[in-house]
């Protein structure tokens, strides 16, 4: 048995915050839909995280440890969901966190409302911040913020 899921793109999670749980995504946390898992769960099928690479002008495929139902926590449904979709993120954070411009999901998390930004803190100290990513935009030297998806110039 074999299905094929678009995981991050995370469409309806505004709709129907009942289906959607916390997971931690590149030092913060996102809320996701628990269809993949749940389905899984029900079905007693593994999820097989997946991302595509660009190589040498060809697409490949990488995959990742297979998350198996019940394997680990003994068939207790929300725990099974909590730790299938924990682990396909953290594979995702894995495969872009050097190159975060890689992963097309940014714009989901905004349209779908999946986290919140903390805007409390603007004066930010370039020098320091673990959520900055020095990144050249449009020929403007900046930061990418990972902490509110923001690309921030800096002035300095």
């Amino acid at each position: 048995r074999h299905l094929l899921i678009f995981a991050d793109g995370n469409s309806g999670a505004v709709t129907e915050k009942l289906n959607t749980l916390k997971v931690n995504f590149l030092n913060s946390e996102i809320k996701v839909r628990k269809g993949i898992a749940v389905l899984s769960y029900l079905l007693k099928t593994p999820i097989i995280p997946l991302v595509h690479r660009e190589v040498n002008g060809s697409y490949t495929l990488e995959s990742g440890k297979p998350i198996y139902p019940d394997a680990l926590l003994k068939g207790k449904r929300e725990d099974y969901i909590h730790y299938a979709l924990q682990r396909l993120y953290c594979f995702l954070e894995e495969k872009i966190s050097d190159k975060l411009y890689l992963w097309e999901g940014w714009g989901y998390l905004h349209e779908m409302n999946c986290f919140e930004i903390n805007d409390t803190c603007s004066d930010y100290n370039f020098n320091q911040s673990v959520f900055l990513l020095p990144l050249e935009l449009n020929g403007q030297l900046g930061y990418f913020d990972c902490k509110s998806y923001k690309f921030i110039i800096n002035s300095s």
